[in-house]
């Protein structure tokens, strides 16, 4: 299975580090990268990613709006730096 992931981070410092990571797995052939989540809508309209990551605390458009927009669509990979955003992840 290959993985095209898209990052969506408003932190361009954690965006570089993420992909980084990312790319050391053989699996991911490809990562996209966006801080404004409305551009990386219009991506993911036309684009083949399989795999989303995503800040939750993001001052355009909160993670857990920019996620329901999908539906089942992608995977999900949410992230936060705020331990009381857990109990909701876990949930959504």
């Amino acid at each position: 299975m290959q993985i095209h992931l898209v990052i969506v981070d408003d932190s361009n410092i954690w965006l570089n580090i993420a992909e980084r990571l990312a790319l050391l797995n053989p699996l991911i052939t490809s990562v996209s990268k966006f801080n404004d989540p409305m551009d990386a809508w219009i991506y993911l309209q036309t684009s083949n990613a399989n795999v989303l990551m995503t800040d939750i605390e993001m001052p355009m458009l909160d993670g857990f709006s920019f996620v329901t927009m999908f539906g089942r669509k992608l995977q999900i990979i949410s992230s936060s730096t705020r331990e009381e955003f857990a109990k909701h992840i876990e949930v959504v």
